[in-house]
């Protein structure tokens, strides 16, 4: 795969949106309608107000409309189900005139547990490390789906995750989404790959330049046995690996969306969760089969009625033809070379770390930066030099002029985004720092994420934490909360209430070595994502502050030492702290961030 052509087509595609942003361009170059979905009224609002914002400050095409559409209260229903209501919602809203639009669906509902600094803004605007205006993962979207819009010859709706990004290059090759059926985007990807994502069975073997194939099946999460003995799976072998074909977004025509809102209208509301790759995609394709409805493998929450839909969901789709669209070299075909795609996730701790600070890959075709948008430089701090990936140490002279010496040994490369540093600072390698204010003389360990905190003069933060300061509304007053754990902590993990002072680990050790039953919830399970162990502060820096001195206490034997001038009635769990974020509070930091980073 030829990583430098998709790096140049990367960027005309960046250049090309950079040149849309602010600006009320030709629409048949963009879409007519950018959706965002949200979990509930709150997150949209939440997204609204945000939108709101950067469309203020010309951060986004304008001759899109842009709308939040919220999933109805009541059981999880999936990104499928969110998607039939996107449809029936811009059905009653602009009636059959939305078939001839072309709409994008970013699905962005959720409340990002495996990535909590993603957790109050939302998925969509969790912050990139390029662009000027800084991006946003909205903005990356968008920037790499550009040309999709001129690939749409008759309407239809393009359905991708927020968390997601797809480079590729297609070598200006001419295809376009089919008018009669789902049109998936698929990459080349080990069998490994395969296990953990949906694989397409092409109904013939893969050879010449075609592009465009029909799909007899769709396989979610399958087995390496199943790869293996399935016709057509396995696409060719190296000596490294098998290689299948992977899914990551998909386009549904206007014909089969009018199928789905038929659906929605007769089974609203739904009462249980349906995935829209596990449960559409499955039934798609000239040798589908309903077998796969009595798997709960891959549900949250398993309902009565899951077994029943996704029956009368295959009985509706299980004739529409899937295509695949195989934008990545063909064995023996020199001529397709050229091609190649990649499909990068950054949903969780490690994923988003690892994207930003270690591949280089991403890092490159991305046009990644070490520092983006931000003021100060750390008197320590190590980038990744592109050749060799050794290190740059950049130091800060007397003058304020930048000196560097490269060292040849492996490592990863911190990222600040958005954020003002003072004097003496230092970064460890692998950290990501992102709208956050760094006093004179901290020290940031390797490893870290460290957002939306405002951390006073001359701390020490250890490695692999994660810390991420919110501010709240409790009876009228602002307070501020910062979150502490260990970088990649599991929050969604529960146990039973009852165990969990023994079963729930923080920082390597049981609960109960640190807090009393008062942290514990009211519901009978218990995780770190809704157990009461932060305390609540009148000022950002206080918070901050407070968070530090319990990271020294968390090294200590002494109990005692955590939040003990902290009333434990003032404690909250990451639960509590979305449901009272003030989310005016927190742009209003953003937007001082700004003005400091843009001031002489």
């Amino acid at each position: 795969m030829n990583i430098k052509l998709i790096k140049n087509q990367t960027e005309e595609r960046l250049g090309r949106f950079n040149k849309l942003r602010g600006h009320p361009d030709d629409p048949e170059v963009f879409w007519d309608y950018v959706v965002l979905t949200a979990v509930d009224e709150a997150q949209k609002e939440s997204y609204k107000l945000q939108l709101e914002i950067k469309l203020q400050q010309k951060e986004l095409p304008l001759s899109a409309k842009y709308i939040v559409v919220a999933d109805p209260p009541g059981p999880k229903i999936g990104n499928g189900g969110s998607t039939m209501v996107v449809i029936d919602h811009l059905f009653k809203t602009f009636e059959d005139d939305i078939w001839s639009k072309k709409v994008i669906i970013i699905h962005a509902g959720g409340f990002s547990q495996r990535l909590p600094n993603a957790s109050v803004m939302g998925k969509a605007f969790l912050g990139m490390p390029f662009g000027e205006p800084m991006y946003q993962a909205l903005e990356l979207k968008l920037a790499s789906y550009i040309d999709f819009p001129q690939k749409i010859p008759q309407g239809g709706f393009f359905v991708c995750c927020a968390d997601t990004v797809e480079v590729y290059n297609d070598d200006n090759a001419s295809w376009v989404f089919a008018s009669d059926g789902f049109t998936a985007l698929t990459h080349m990807s080990p069998m490994s790959i395969g296990t953990t994502h949906g694989v397409f069975v092409l109904d013939k073997p893969i050879s010449g330049q075609d592009i465009v194939y029909d799909c007899r099946k769709f396989l979610h999460k399958p087995s390496f046995k199943l790869m293996e003995s399935t016709k057509n799976c396995v696409i060719f072998k190296d000596e490294k690996d098998s290689w299948v074909t992977t899914d990551s977004a998909f386009f549904i025509s206007p014909k089969v969306a009018k199928l789905l809102l038929r659906f929605y209208e007769t089974n609203a509301p739904l009462s249980c969760e349906i995935d829209a790759y596990g449960d559409f995609l499955q039934a798609l394709g000239k040798e589908s089969s309903s077998d796969y409805i009595h798997n709960n493998k891959n549900v949250c929450e398993e309902t009565d009625s899951l077994v029943q839909t996704r029956q009368k969901i295959y009985d509706l789709l299980h004739n529409v033809p899937l295509y695949a669209i195989t934008l990545f070299p063909k064995p023996k075909n020199e001529s397709s070379s050229l091609l190649g795609s990649i499909f990068y996730h950054f949903g969780t701790v490690k994923e988003y770390r690892d994207n930003f600070t270690v591949d280089k890959n991403f890092r490159s075709m991305l046009g990644v930066q070490a520092i983006t948008s931000s003021k100060g430089v750390p008197h320590q701090f190590t980038i990744s030099n592109e050749e060799n990936f050794g290190s740059t140490k950049i130091k800060i002279s007397d003058q304020g002029a930048l000196s560097c010496s490269v060292q040849q040994v492996q490592c990863s490369t911190p990222c600040i985004m958005g954020s003002v540093l003072l004097a003496d600072v230092s970064i460890g390698q692998g950290t990501i720092v992102e709208y956050s204010y760094i006093g004179e003389g901290v020290k940031i360990g390797d490893n870290c994420i460290i957002s939306n905190c405002n951390l006073p003069r001359n701390i020490s933060i250890p490695n692999c934490v994660f810390m991420n300061t919110v501010a709240i509304k409790v009876d009228n007053p602002t307070l501020y909360v910062t979150i502490i754990l260990e970088a990649g902590a599991d929050t969604k993990k529960s146990v039973s209430k009852e165990n969990a002072l023994d079963q729930l680990f923080y920082f390597n050790k049981p609960l109960k070595s640190r807090f009393s039953e008062k942290c514990l919830p009211n519901s009978t399970k218990a995780s770190l994502w809704n157990v009461k162990i932060f305390p609540a502060t009148t000022s950002m820096v206080e918070s901050c502050e407070t968070a530090c001195k319990a990271l020294n206490g968390l090294t200590s034997a002494d109990s005692s030492l955590l939040y003990k001038d902290i009333n434990k009635d003032s404690m909250f769990s990451i639960t509590d702290i979305l449901s009272l974020k003030d989310l005016n509070s927190v742009l209003e930091f953003r937007k001082y961030l700004a003005n400091e980073i843009h001031s002489v």
